[in-house]
């Protein structure tokens, strides 16, 4: 598929890209981490990170095709692209900083907005706006193009074709919990033309990795091993005894 290179998960990288995220996020706790300088080198080496947001987050399940710095139709470029060939299963990802104001910014009371005296009220950031508002150009060109000539040799027919698009973007320390809420609301039940529009932070990033790790990775492994080999010694006893399965 056009701009796509084959991907194979390997659950082993996915545990040295995990920690190289997950300590890059603890270097960082209180401070700021740059898009550029600390965030996108780490992902653009982590594809089994990447995909992790596309099938955890992005409607992607075992997703075999990956791109970065990926143009969408040629047109508008996304930091990550995610599918499925068979199921025709597309995740569009897009990652900004981890810096306190990256997802809430305090409203200045005044005289004019009525918050003079009461508790501090946070809007949607301008670098999240800015997230979104990428994300909202990509489903605009695609939903343009999607009967055309363009589209069907980058995705197929448009009747097969679905996505979903992800915004990984700040620190769940940065967050109190009504604005988690307000995150995970806005997370779950925004569509633009149909189309899912999820934002995550990058801890949620971490936090669905390492289940992954715990719950499919080696340990996981051998507990199926056993698991397999008590249903052999049950089934093989009676057959050696001349009874049946």
């Amino acid at each position: 598929m056009k701009g796509f290179k084959q991907f194979s998960f390997d659950k082993t990288l996915l545990r040295t890209e995990c920690d190289i995220l997950k300590n890059t996020l603890k270097k960082g706790q209180n401070l700021s981490l740059d898009e550029d300088a600390h965030l996108s080198p780490i992902f653009k080496k982590s594809p089994n990170l990447v995909s992790i947001i596309a099938s955890a987050f992005g409607g992607v399940a075992d997703p075999n095709l990956i791109a970065s710095e990926y143009w969408i139709l040629d047109k508008l470029r996304c930091d990550f692209a995610v599918a499925n060939f068979r199921h025709k299963k597309f995740c569009f990802i897009e990652i900004e900083d981890a810096k306190q104001n990256s997802i809430f910014v305090e409203r200045k009371p005044d005289q004019f907005n009525g918050l003079m005296g009461k508790s501090p009220y946070f809007d949607w950031a301008q670098r999240f706006e800015h997230g979104t508002s990428q994300m909202v150009d990509w489903i605009r060109i695609l939903k343009d193009e999607e009967k055309t000539d363009n589209f069907r040799a980058h995705f197929g027919s448009s009747n097969d074709f679905e996505a979903e698009f992800v915004l990984v973007i700040g620190r769940d320390e940065f967050l109190d919990d009504n604005q988690r809420q307000r995150l995970a609301w806005r997370s779950k039940n925004v569509l633009t033309a149909g189309h899912k529009v999820k934002s995550i932070t990058y801890d949620e990033v971490v936090s669905e990795a390492e289940w992954e790790l715990d719950t499919y990775g080696p340990a996981a492994d051998a507990d199926a091993s056993i698991a397999d080999a008590s249903v052999a010694v049950a089934l093989d006893g009676p057959l050696k005894d001349g009874g049946s399965a």
